[in-house]
């Protein structure tokens, strides 16, 4: 959950189309307040599918959420949220088919591992296309740095929920198309 300062109390109230709206763009601001320090942070990462079949890289640094850890769970409603804005999907239908499918996208975590050194634990099963060192190098300011980049079984994705999702993405493309 975001830190009370983060939060916008009125939200919940709003409309679904203005909450997406909202839900994206303070995203995209927490996101560069953290690169605009320049120095690594930890948090978590979902790989997100984009409406030209590119991916992308939704980031979500810990320094912003209660107890200082940005679960995959936690954000996942925002994860969604983004997706539906970004594929012109029916967000409250959406909601309602993959809200408890976080495993559904590729993910990982940035974190610092009790030696000091900066670790990133991956599912193994991110875009082939994409080049996991070098993006997360850069989403997380770890350019610099060397990192230790490992396999974690816990954030693999699910096929229940990978299928469900692609499914859903397929199909809005292929209305979109109509």
């Amino acid at each position: 959950m975001l830190k009370k300062k983060w939060q916008s109390p009125w939200l919940p109230d709003s409309d679904p189309t203005t909450r997406t709206s909202v839900v994206t763009s303070h995203h995209h601001h927490r996101y560069h307040l953290a690169l605009k320090r320049g120095l690594p942070f930890t948090g978590a990462y979902y790989w997100i599918p984009l409406p030209q079949g590119a991916w992308s890289i939704l980031v979500f640094p810990n320094a912003f959420y209660v107890g200082g850890e940005a679960g995959h769970v936690d954000v996942w409603e925002d994860v969604v949220r983004i997706l539906a804005g970004l594929h012109q999907l029916n967000l409250q239908g959406l909601l309602s088919q993959i809200e408890n499918c976080p495993y559904g996208l590729p993910r990982g975590r940035v974190v610092r591992m009790g030696s000091g050194d900066w670790g990133v634990a991956h599912g193994g099963d991110h875009p082939k296309e994409m080049n996991l060192e070098s993006t997360i190098s850069d989403a997380f300011c770890l350019r610099d740095i060397h990192s230790n980049f490992f396999f974690d079984e816990h954030e693999q994705m699910l096929s229940e929920d990978q299928y469900l999702i692609k499914c859903l993405i397929i199909a809005a493309g292929e209305k979109s198309h109509d």
